[in-house]
């Protein structure tokens, strides 16, 4: 049966990676930039499960663009070290490169399991994998890194130098607030209900798309701020 929900989330999903295209294509040659474009391709993609058939699909895609999903599929699994990567140079960098790829090996490893672990269990056939149940764990690093980034987010208020920088970034804190929680409440949910139809009820719909919070406030602080020096209509 039709469930708006559904639609609902898809559909903000849709704007979400328009909105990363035009970010990512107007300032190629910013670094934050496109780390913010690829925060908000990776709101765009997350999903707690593929969807029903998926696997099917990707499979008879050309070997190139199979090869190339496996970025999206990385990423929805770990938006929390993205999360603290784009709050570490925005509104400015204030870390070195190199105290940032220190503080980054944690989502490092956590991005490689999970793209091992994907790997395995949509390629072999057969037997039980026998591979450890890490999802727990991979959760737990990313809420971790999430709040590290609200934290980052914060000293950065309070040393913003202009009105508009730090009306920009409390935007953002306002968004991350209501979408952190958000997903929060929905991954518990689903975890402690295993199969749980995330559209099923009102509740659950609710949750899910008060996850999509965060990347609406980066489409505000973009279009009503200038979030990297952006004037934007959509």
């Amino acid at each position: 049966p039709s469930r708006p929900g559904l639609l609902a989330f898809r559909l903000a999903q849709v704007i979400t990676l328009g909105l990363a295209l035009v970010v990512g294509l107007r300032r190629a040659s910013h670094p934050p930039a496109l780390l913010g474009a690829l925060l908000l391709a990776s709101f765009a993609t997350v999903s707690l499960v593929l969807p029903l058939r998926m696997l099917v699909f990707w499979r008879a895609l050309p070997q190139p663009i199979e090869a190339l999903l496996w970025l999206p599929y990385a990423t929805s699994g770990t938006l929390g070290p993205l999360l603290f990567a784009f709050f570490a140079v925005f509104p400015r960098r204030r870390w070195s490169w190199q105290k940032l790829a220190a503080a980054l090996v944690p989502g490092v490893l956590t991005a490689a399991w999970v793209l091992y672990e994907g790997y395995y269990l949509t390629r072999a056939l057969g037997p039980p994998s026998g591979l450890p149940d890490l999802r727990r764990w991979t959760f737990a690093v990313s809420f971790l890194y999430a709040m590290a980034a609200v934290v980052l987010l914060l000293a950065h208020e309070r040393s913003a130098e202009s009105l508009t920088e730090r009306r920009r970034i409390r935007v953002l804190l306002g968004g991350m607030a209501i979408g952190i929680t958000a997903g929060v409440a929905l991954l518990l949910v689903y975890q402690f209900e295993q199969g749980a139809d995330i559209f099923g009820s009102p509740i659950l719909s609710v949750l899910a798309l008060g996850f999509l919070a965060v990347p609406a406030s980066f489409a505000y602080a973009i279009l009503r701020h200038r979030l990297f020096d952006l004037r934007l209509i959509v």
